[in-house]
């Protein structure tokens, strides 16, 4: 869900391979980032503070950014 509060789901669609997670701040510092080749990724959020977060999926030649806020 969108705002999440303790955790995401993130559904990789017909991952090429093995796909690369990074999760950005409002400030652009990384400060989450996963590897891997499953297409459901749970992510605990309970360490973030409340804010808007932008993820990063790039898979093969592929590049997408998504938006959560964090309650």
């Amino acid at each position: 869900p969108n705002p999440a509060t303790t955790e995401a789901y993130i559904e990789i669609l017909k991952p090429k391979g093995e796909y690369y997670l990074t999760i950005y701040n409002e400030l652009g510092s990384a400060i989450y980032s996963h590897s891997g080749q499953s297409n459901l990724l749970r992510i605990d959020l309970r360490a973030c503070i409340p804010g808007i977060y932008l993820f990063r999926i790039q898979s093969g030649n592929s590049s997408v950014v998504k938006k959560i806020i964090i309650q």
